[in-house]
């Protein structure tokens, strides 16, 4: 957490934390969460690629990790052991246009996103469509907040493409896993 949070803030999030923790615990339901919400972050992506990896004999050096972003409202099906859901995301410095579900510039320095699931799929049997293929993609960096301090994980995400790739990284585009303030 940032040293400039208040004292009120960081109580709310404690409390917005401990609230996920009972959730969790009572419905067993570990694939659908806020990631800014644990209190180690990078250990659940472990987990999830090493649970993904053990459920279909795949190694973990051939996984990656594939981002979709979902309607809001609408469920996705996670009742398999390689995707898992997060909510509570920003975008910094774009905003996801549902309509063209691609992220788009904007003038807003952030924007919350809809839920998003993760899906961790092998290279080897990649699976992608030549549609998939042909979307313009940049990859994101998904930090825990705002201060940037601690990169989670990089997911890439469909962007316009009437955008070169080099301006979506020279604006610092990137996902917060939780926002404070």
């Amino acid at each position: 957490m940032p040293d400039t949070v208040s004292l009120t803030a960081w109580l709310v999030d404690f409390q917005k934390r401990i609230a996920q923790l009972q959730h969790l615990a009572k419905h067993h339901n570990y694939h659908h969460v806020w990631m800014g919400g644990m209190f180690n972050p990078e250990a659940y992506m472990t987990a999830t690629r090493q649970a993904s990896a053990r459920a279909h004999q795949w190694s973990l050096e051939k996984l990656r990790l594939h981002a979709r972003v979902l309607s809001d409202g609408v469920a996705a099906d996670t009742s398999d052991s390689t995707s898992f859901i997060v909510t509570g995301t920003t975008i910094e410095a774009a905003v996801w246009d549902e309509n063209k579900r691609q992220l788009e510039f904007c003038n807003e320095m952030t924007n919350s996103m809809p839920p998003i699931q993760f899906t961790w799929q092998n290279t080897e049997d990649d699976g992608t469509t030549a549609a998939e293929q042909s979307v313009h993609q940049v990859v994101l960096a998904v930090y825990l907040h705002e201060t940037r301090l601690e990169c989670l994980f990089s997911v890439p995400l469909a962007c316009s493409d009437q955008v070169p790739l080099t301006a979506w990284y020279q604006r610092g585009v990137a996902l917060l896993a939780t926002r404070y303030g």
